[in-house]
């Protein structure tokens, strides 16, 4: 109230000290009656150009908006003043081009200033308009500042929640992976072992693994190899692969392929390495076992092809002395029975062609014989059960005193016709291996079920052998009938178990599941 009751150099002062205020004085019907420079300087027209116009007239001299801010607080804001009622507001004065904080309260002149301008009145209206844009702007960027800040506080804090969770996720697969996982630093002393390594080495859960350094953990050539060629390596390309091998607690050894990576801090240091390590064992295991089957693959095609041949000179042979011979006498009997007749002796002839029935028929039997050693017919006539029970007395009236006890409890529709055959050839070599070398007294055949598997069991009480003993030998000897046996088995299915030892007798068994041989 002391800035009105002043006067005028009060007003001036005011104008001086802020040059961002407009401060006037209105009469009760909104006229500007007094007022700072700030006026004239923001309305751009002398003060006696503006006095005793209203503040619409004298800021907006060119604006028709009926709706105009200043225009609706010049006909009501000022009366509402004059009337006791303090006013305050924020705007923005489109024809300015500024923020304002317009506020206004009422106000009296002394008595000796009354009238001099032509007031009626002693009661006013004191409004100040203060410029505000550059808080306001201020605040505006402060206000988008904050709002890229907190945008960039948020992502920052779901990024380091990302990377938290992908750290968790990491550290339980390192935790949880069957491989083994070290972290040391830039001379290889370590600070980590994983539960995997651990185990692996035999290290307890509890031991302080910083007591270790990378030669601890290798045998002594392969961690002198990791130290003097594979941490350099690492350390100027980044990571290393290799093989190594781990040493256990008890002297044991572990063949192992090896990642090395190297581990730098942002501002370049090396700080360490990380050593990832696979067992081998299984897949050096596997990769020998698969040398050793394709060995035994080369050397069965061998003995193959060996037997092929001693098969078909067998077959040759009794061709040429069985049939062969046969069919050289019957030639002679017909030539001769021939010649009888021309020479009119019929009687004789005819007695010369009946004693050639019997030869006949031992050359068809020997055909039979030869046929029926390269397929049984009565397989695809009677079936596998028939044709085994008609093996099994031929065996017992070849080989006198060895007895064949056979348990055939299956039926012919649990066999598939293409399991017959191998069937069949498995009990031929089983049994001609058994006479051949085991001297036995009885021979025991079980063809069964076991479950959902058919089971055939072959079991001697003869000499037995070492099973060890015959791997490899040629096709003359045991080896390759059992080797033909297991291959005969495995390619239709069958799973192959042999059971001997001297003075034991042989079992040999083999399972196919019931729908084997498809």
């Amino acid at each position: 109230m002391r800035l009105f009751e002043a006067g005028k150099p009060a007003l001036e002062s005011a104008d001086a000290r802020s040059a961002q205020q407009l401060i006037c004085l209105l009469d009760e019907n909104g006229r500007v009656i007094r007022a700072n420079a700030t006026l004239q300087r923001w309305s751009r027209r002398e003060f006696s150009q503006s006095r005793g116009h209203d503040l619409h007239e004298a800021l907006h001299a060119d604006c028709d908006v009926d709706n105009c801010y200043l225009r609706h607080f010049c006909t009501h804001g000022s009366a509402e003043i004059v009337a006791g009622r303090r006013l305050e507001c924020d705007v923005f004065d489109p024809v300015l081009n500024r923020f304002f904080n317009i506020r206004g309260e009422p106000a009296r002149l002394p008595g000796d200033e009354r009238g001099k301008a032509g007031e009626t009145s002693g009661f006013l209206a004191m409004l100040v308009l203060e410029d505000v844009t550059d808080v306001r702007l201020a605040d505006e960027r402060i206000t988008a500042l904050n709002r890229d800040l907190s945008r960039q506080v948020r992502h920052e804090m779901q990024r380091r929640k990302q990377e938290e969770s992908i750290r968790l996720r990491m550290q339980a697969l390192i935790e949880c992976t069957a491989n083994f996982v070290a972290m040391s630093d830039a001379h290889g002393r370590l600070s980590y072992l994983n539960p995997a390594g651990r185990a692996m080495l035999g290290i307890a859960a509890t031991f302080d693994v910083s007591a270790l350094t990378v030669l601890d953990l290798h045998a002594r050539a392969a961690g002198e190899a990791v130290l003097r060629e594979a941490f350099p390596a690492a350390t100027e390309n980044g990571n290393w692969i290799g093989r190594s091998l781990l040493r256990r607690q008890d002297g044991s050894e572990i063949e192992t392929s090896q990642v090395i990576i190297a581990h730098y801090a942002a501002n370049g240091q090396h700080e360490g390495f990380s050593i990832v390590e696979h067992d081998m064992t299984a897949w050096l295991r596997g990769e020998q076992a698969l040398r050793e089957s394709h060995a035994e693959q080369a050397r069965l095609s061998a003995q193959l092809i060996t037997v092929q041949e001693t098969e078909r000179q067998r077959i040759a042979a009794d061709v040429h002395d069985g049939i062969g011979q046969s069919l050289s006498l019957i030639k002679m009997r017909l030539t001769t029975a021939a010649g009888q007749l021309e020479k009119g002796a019929p009687s004789a002839a005819l007695a010369t062609l009946k004693n050639l029935i019997p030869q006949v028929r031992d050359a068809i039997d020997e055909v039979r014989r030869v046929a029926t050693d390269l397929h049984p017919s009565s397989l695809d006539d009677l079936g596998i059960l028939a044709t085994l029970a008609w093996f099994f007395r031929e065996v017992e009236a070849a080989c006198l005193g060895v007895r064949v006890d056979q348990e055939l409890t299956v039926s012919e529709a649990d066999i598939h016709p293409s399991l017959r055959i191998v069937i069949f050839r498995i009990l031929q070599e089983a049994v001609s291996n058994i006479v051949k070398h085991a001297m036995p007294g009885r021979i025991q055949v079980k063809l069964q079920h076991h479950g959902d598997r058919l089971l055939l069991s072959i079991e001697d009480d003869g000499c037995g052998f070492d099973p060890a003993s015959v791997v490899g030998i040629d096709c003359a000897g045991r080896g390759f009938g059992l080797s033909s046996m297991k291959e005969r088995a495995r390619l239709s299915g069958g799973h192959y178990l042999l059971h001997s030892a001297p003075g034991q007798g042989t079992r040999i068994q083999i399972e196919w599941p019931l729908a084997a041989g498809t």
